[in-house]
């Protein structure tokens, strides 16, 4: 008799006897046997998960370029947008175990295949965000986190996030699986390249004693400046451990087996720390953040300066306009590039443009309060531009109402622009 047949019967003997007892007991035999079919219906019935935090469009970027975008619906269907590589459009059904979205795509007959896209996207819950992650690059999200890539203010970013997210506060650490948790660290862990070894690593003067795990990613710089390159650990080894060198997009392919990264650079899970600041003769602080960097404000929810707000900070950034345009000097457009090494003085500032920029309030800034502006970066939106780097510059303004002054710019070097 198979196991199936043997557990049928074990339980078929088990209810008749419990219906026995019952009769006994003076309990009519339909009552018994009603509950009887609603235990077995019970046991047989699987729960059906809640859909209901799940839905939603989910957005993200591939390489800082195109948009993909993961809609899962309340039918079961889910559509998948890529504009990566190759922009294509997949569609299936979609499931859940546990906290885990699975994918069944449906077969391509153009290609005469399945669509090769992750299938299996784990939910983590941020505050009151919502974030898609592909099943076993938890490590990469911590990363993020660390170097301060992620929570971002923008759909701009690896991992997708729910549409209209990213103007949503977070409170303390996301919702992961316990076994990821040290990943993310209280504290930058910080130290520098003291050798080379053959076949693309490095070896570093901090290591496992310090709170380094195989997996994460390091930023490498020099001055204050990011290399093009990251470390990413893949030997704790104690108190010096073993990188492996990824080269970032702008590494170029020289044949440089170390890319660009030289002995005694430093090396920090964060890359806050690599922010420069740049007073103006008026007192606002520009800081200035590296090619590639989200700019680090935190949006305290979806609030916008009101239009006596909006006319305040007007007045007040015509004043300071002239005072931020002087301190964007080659030098300074130097410290963001990742393509000038030392100053240039061929990375001229287009003041013209400059002068021309319109900045927009998108919200307040959690951290001093004041209002924050910035300007659209769509397409066809003229905005200056690094004209030597081919790169456009990217502004936001932090107005305090109560000093009825701008407080602090934010500037970096943002998408490529065609001459």
């Amino acid at each position: 008799m198979s196991a199936t047949a043997d557990r049928d019967r074990l339980l078929h003997q088990k209810d008749a006897g419990a219906s026995q007892d019952n009769m006994l007991r003076g309990i009519p035999l339909s009552t018994s046997i009603a509950f009887s079919v609603a235990a077995a219906a019970a046991r047989g019935a699987p729960t059906e998960p809640d859909r209901s935090r799940f839905l939603g469009d989910y957005e993200g970027r591939c390489d800082h370029e195109a948009t993909l975008v993961l809609n899962l619906r309340a039918d079961g269907r889910f559509l998948y947008d890529e504009g990566c590589e190759a922009a294509a459009r997949h569609e299936g059904r979609w499931s859940i175990r546990e906290d885990v979205v699975e994918l069944e795509p449906e077969f391509d007959a153009a290609t005469e295949s399945y669509p090769k896209l992750p299938v299996r996207w784990r939910l983590v819950p941020w505050g009151e965000r919502r974030y898609l992650v592909p099943d076993g690059q938890i490590i990469r999200l911590c990363n993020a986190i660390n170097l301060g890539e992620e929570p971002r203010d923008g759909s701009q970013g690896w991992a997708l996030l729910r549409r209209g997210d990213a103007s949503r506060r977070v409170t303390g650490e996301p919702d992961l699986p316990e076994a990821w948790r040290a990943f993310l660290l209280k504290e930058p862990i910080d130290g520098k390249i003291i050798a080379f070894e053959e076949g693309g690593f490095a070896r570093l003067d901090i290591g496992g004693d310090d709170g380094l795990l195989a997996g994460m990613t390091l930023h490498a710089h020099v001055g204050g400046r990011t290399r093009c390159a990251r470390l990413k650990i893949v030997c704790p080894c104690d108190d010096s451990a073993r990188a492996d060198i990824v080269r970032g997009r702008d590494c170029g392919d020289d044949g440089a087996e170390y890319a660009d990264l030289a002995i005694g650079d430093g090396a920090s899970t964060s890359a806050r720390d690599f922010l420069r600041e740049v007073p103006t003769r008026s007192g606002a602080v520009v800081t200035l953040v590296p090619e590639g960097r989200l700019l680090p404000l935190k949006l305290g929810g979806a609030e916008v300066a009101p239009p006596e707000g909006v006319t305040a900070f007007r007045a007040a950034w015509e004043k300071e306009r002239e005072a931020v345009a002087d301190a964007m000097t080659a030098e300074v457009l130097s410290l963001m590039s990742r393509r000038s090494a030392t100053s240039s003085a061929k990375l001229n500032f287009d003041r013209e443009r400059f002068g021309r920029l319109s900045l927009e309030p998108i919200g307040r800034d959690s951290e001093s309060g004041g209002w924050v502006f910035a300007h659209p970066t769509q397409a066809g939106i003229p905005m200056p531009k690094v004209r030597a780097a081919h790169r456009a510059l990217c502004f936001s303004a932090v107005f305090d109402p109560a000093q009825g002054r701008v407080i602090r710019v934010f500037v970096t070097i943002g998408a490529w622009i065609e001459e």
